[in-house]
Order: structure tokens, then C-alpha cells, then sequence
């Protein structure tokens, strides 16, 4: 009798009056809270001997507890003068999983905490007690930190890049694509952040390298920023899942991006002056774009203002003129050859309303399609030049300033079409 009465009294009086003495610790002495964690008794280190009967009992008084575990201050928050952090209840809790260390979260806790989210960090232990309990405790995951997010912006939105940086890895760690939606975290080339949007809206391009970020002049808010390569890797995977308007550049959207480009004042001009002084465009946008487009059909960019004229180098050009790739246009591109048979008549050509451009300027001006919409140093590309100048602008060849043995010059050149 006297054994069945002390096993009650074990059962029914320790579990209380020890939970009573950790509640004790926890409001009358300025313990630090992980000398009070240490007060919770271990599952694992109790198992097998008297006292293992006793742990549901107490685990449950200690759950019911308004402050019984502690959320501390993020360290950009934290104020000297003020308290550190709070003693907290288990179901307003939000509990780190084991896994992460909240030291290694500071902007993720700096911007939860800023969401109301009290973070708490506890050792193995006191999981395995709330375990025991089949507690059901909130989480700390990535698809939680993405919906308060998403749900309260300006808790996050005046952090630096790297801390947003940092929040984006964060709520792309678990490969969860479909719920980035509204989340205002996609780094651009322009150093702003834009929210994810749906599949379907404004594209947001990832460069490669078979299209280089040059290609596209202007045009740094459409592109994700390069300078965060960790990011980038797993952007690319965000665009792979086809979820959000991020997209890997391809073909056909770099040669409707390349087209809109162009400067709007040049729209209704069949030829241009570009100059290195000019913001509007970079002068050393024609040298990438005819390396690039070598390797491409170029009739994709018949009608686009992309053919440089002239026969300086436009690399050192302060200035040069640019006309429209057309297929009935008065150029004349010359090549070394053609320069060797007919250089001599390079003068009186000048004075003929025909454009002159050239492979010596650049040696990137190269491609297997040219001759389709520019004309050789030969007297029949000379006469097609002068076709297309009269189809242009018929008074063109009356203004001409030909001396009559420049006339008679090109007469004789042009005569050898019958011979």
C-alpha cells in the first residue's frame, strides 16, 4: 500500500512542482534562456529508468505555458538598452527545424520578425519532447517565409540587394517554383527587384553566352542580374519550370528584343549618324551585333537599321552613318580585291548618290547572306546600286557634280556590261 502510494505521489506531485520550478526560473531569475532549456529533461537520457513515466506528464504542463520558449531580437533589431528578446508560448511559436541554424537566417529572421513571425530556436532535445506530445508546432520553411512575404512587402523591401539576395535563396531552397508569385525578390541587371510574375507577362531573360548581355543595349530592367552567380544558377532553374515570366534567352526573343532596341527617333530615317558621344545607342553595338549574327539568318533583321557605312574602322570613328538592311538598297560594300581592280574610281563613286560600306572597317562585317542586300565593286553591282538610288529618289542623279571625264570614266566602266 505504502509503494502504490508513493507511486502516485511521484506521478501526480513531481511533474507539477518541477514544471513550477522552470516556470519559476523563467520569470523571477535573469537566467539566459539556454541554462533554462537545460532544466527540460532529456527523452533520449532518461529512457529505460524510473523516471521516464513521469515525461508526458510534465512535457504537457510545460507546453501549456505562456512563456516557456524564448525568441530573440534579430541582431539588426537588437538594442543595447532593451531586452534581447521574449519568453513565448509554444503556439505563437514559429520553431527553426533542426537543420538550420538561425545564425546562418539573419536577414530571413530580420524580415520575419519584421512580419510578426517570432522565431524560435531550441536545442534536439525539446524536439524530441514535443514529439513525444505529438505537438503540432509551426515550422520555419520556405513556402511560410514566402507567403508572409508576399503578404507584407515592406517588410523586406528597404533591405539592401545582398540581403535580398539572401531572402531569395532562402525561398527557393525547396525547389517550390509555383508559389513565387507576387514575390518581390527577381534581381535585375539594373539593380532593382521586381516581383514574380506569372508565365505569360513582360519577359525577364536570362543571358548566356551564345546571347550576350551587349546584344541588347537599354534594355538592363528585362534581364536578371549577373552579378549574383549563386542566384542566377537557380533562376535558370525557375525558368525552366516555365511558372513565372523568367525566361533563358532564345532565338526568336533575342531577335524581336534586338528590334526594339533601336532608338525610337530612328523609326521613320532610312539612315542615321551614330556618335560615341551619344547615349542613345553605343556606337559599339554594330561590331557585337555583326559578330553575333554571322553565325544567324540574317534576313530576320531585313529592314533594321544595322548596316554601317563608310571606310574608316568604327572603332575609331567619332562618328558614322548607319542605313536600313534592305535588299534594294544603293550600297556598295567593298572588299580588298574590289578596292585592288576598281579603288581608282572610289572618287567619282563618292560623288554618285550611292552608300558605300566596307569589310575593311570592320572584320566582323562578314556574312554568307551579305551579298543579298548590298551590291560589289563591279560594274554590274555599280549600275544595281544606281537602279536601286534612282527607285529611291529619281532627282538624285541629276544633282551629281561629275566632270565630264568623271562621266566619261564611268561610262567606260559601265560599258564593259556588254562587252
Amino acid at each position: 500500500m505504502a509503494a502504490e502510494w508513493n507511486k502516485f505521489l511521484v506521478m501526480d506531485v513531481v511533474p507539477p512542482c518541477y514544471a513550477l520550478l522552470i516556470r519559476y526560473a523563467t520569470d523571477q531569475l535573469e537566467m539566459p534562456h539556454t541554462h533554462i532549456y537545460n532544466m527540460w529533461p532529456d527523452v533520449e537520457a532518461v529512457k529505460g529508468t524510473e523516471w521516464e513515466p513521469l515525461l508526458t506528464s510534465l512535457f504537457k504542463i510545460l507546453i501549456t505555458n505562456d512563456r516557456i520558449v524564448w525568441t530573440s531580437m534579430p541582431a539588426s533589431e537588437a538594442s543595447p538598452s532593451a531586452m534581447q528578446g521574449e519568453w513565448i508560448s509554444v503556439k505563437d511559436a514559429t520553431f527553426v527545424p533542426q537543420t538550420e541554424k538561425l545564425s546562418q537566417l539573419s536577414q530571413v529572421h530580420s524580415s520575419l520578425h519584421r512580419c510578426g513571425v517570432k522565431l524560435v530556436e531550441v536545442p534536439a532535445f525539446i524536439h524530441r519532447a514535443l514529439k513525444l506530445l505529438r505537438c503540432s508546432i509551426t515550422n520555419l520553411t520556405p513556402n511560410l517565409t514566402r507567403e508572409k512575404l508576399k503578404a507584407t512587402h515592406s517588410c523586406y523591401e528597404k533591405a539592401d540587394n545582398v540581403k535580398k539576395i539572401e531572402l531569395l535563396m532562402y525561398c527557393l531552397s525547396d525547389n517550390s517554383y509555383n508559389n513565387l508569385i507576387g514575390l518581390r525578390l527577381l534581381p535585375l541587371e539594373n539593380n532593382s527587384f521586381i516581383a514574380f510574375l506569372n508565365n505569360g507577362k513582360q519577359p525577364i531573360y536570362i543571358c548566356n553566352s551564345a546571347f550576350p548581355k551587349d546584344l541588347f543595349p537599354n534594355k538592363d530592367h528585362l534581364f536578371v542580374s549577373s552579378q549574383h552567380t549563386d542566384a542566377l544558377t537557380v533562376l535558370e532553374k525557375v525558368a525552366s519550370s516555365n511558372k513565372t515570366q523568367v525566361q533563358v534567352m532564345d532565338l526568336p526573343s533575342a531577335v524581336k528584343l534586338i528590334k526594339e532596341c533601336f532608338p525610337s527617333q530612328w523609326q521613320q530615317q532610312q539612315q542615321v549618324t551614330v556618335s560615341r558621344a551619344d547615349p542613345l545607342f553605343p556606337a559599339a553595338w554594330f561590331t557585337t551585333f555583326w559578330k553575333w549574327v554571322q553565325q544567324y539568318d540574317l534576313s530576320q533583321f531585313a529592314g533594321e537599321m544595322v548596316l554601317p557605312l563608310g571606310r574608316e574602322p568604327t572603332s575609331r570613328a567619332p562618328t558614322f552613318q548607319v542605313t536600313r538592311l534592305s535588299s534594294d538598297s544603293p550600297v556598295l560594300c567593298l572588299t580588298y580585291n574590289d578596292t585592288v581592280s576598281y579603288g581608282h574610281l572610289l572618287p567619282i563613286l563618292q560623288k554618285l548618290p550611292l552608300k558605300i560600306a566596307s569589310t575593311e572597317a570592320d572584320p566582323n562585317f562578314l556574312h554568307t547572306q551579305l551579298d543579298s542586300y548590298v551590291k560589289r565593286l563591279t560594274p554590274a553591282g555599280i549600275l544595281d546600286a544606281l537602279c536601286n538610288s534612282c527607285n529611291e529618289n529619281f532627282s538624285h542623279l541629276h544633282s551629281t557634280n561629275l566632270t565630264s571625264d568623271e562621266a566619261r570614266q564611268l561610262c567606260v566602266l559601265l560599258s564593259q556590261l556588254t562587252q
